[in-house]
């Protein structure tokens, strides 16, 4: 029994299984396999966990590799389909910082399936958006609308000091083949900035299922009317 007062050390309980891993953010595909996304010695990488796997050391396995750049936020939407992106750029003529893509819950199906199981980041998938924060705190409410936090604010973009968020239907055009999203189109990306200086290098976003709402949270080193130039507390 969890208790506040005297917290069991699950750590110890029967059963408990240890990873290893470094990572920067996690999904679960399913009540099985936790997808996350990791540093890797030519960018970032996603890979899954076996949590059903007998020996732990033996439960990893990548997923989609060569990212090229660190590491970015992971998701998966209502209907399966993969969502991960580029969070910071180091070769910007493969994939820009805040890049976003998408694969359908087919092609990562396939991918668990093949022996090794791993898709190319930049030879697969779908592009869904470009140059939109830094691909952090990704999620999807209960439309399925994409919200996307982060920052760019020490890359080439100065993409920085708000959160996005990404109409479903950019989602499903993307999957489809078609055109990537249209930030000058209110219909389908919108900013949510509750800083009034937008100079935080960093905003995240979190939709809470239980109360239907984005949690939005930023730092807030300065304010009107004698905003620093850029905020980094």
């Amino acid at each position: 029994t969890l208790s506040v007062v005297s917290p069991p050390n699950l750590g110890n309980a029967l059963g408990t299984k240890t990873y290893d891993l470094s990572y920067y953010d996690a999904a679960w595909r399913d009540s099985r396999y936790l997808v996350i996304n990791t540093g890797a010695d030519d960018g970032s990488a996603l890979v899954a966990v076996d949590t059903e796997a007998a020996e732990p050391s033996t439960a990893v396995r990548t997923v989609i590799a060569h990212i090229p750049g660190a590491s970015g936020g992971v998701t998966f939407d209502h209907q399966g389909n993969l969502i991960t992106g580029n969070g910071y750029t180091y070769s910007p003529n493969d994939s820009g910082t805040g890049q976003l893509k998408i694969w359908s819950a087919e092609e990562i199906a396939a991918a668990f399936q093949a022996e090794p199981a791993r898709l190319d980041y930049l030879s697969s998938g779908h592009v869904l958006a470009e140059h939109v924060l830094s691909a952090a705190w990704l999620g999807v409410d209960s439309n399925n609308n994409l919200h996307v936090g982060g920052g760019d604010a020490f890359g080439g973009s100065h993409d920085f000091g708000y959160a996005a968020l990404i109409d479903a239907s950019v989602l499903n055009r993307a999957l489809e083949g078609g055109a990537p999203l249209d930030r000058n189109n209110p219909a389908e990306f919108t900013v949510i900035a509750p800083d009034p200086c937008q100079n935080d290098d960093a905003t995240s976003v979190i939709f809470v299922p239980g109360v239907e709402m984005l949690t939005v949270s930023y730092a807030a080193g300065s304010a009107p009317p004698n905003c620093a130039d850029m905020e980094t507390t």
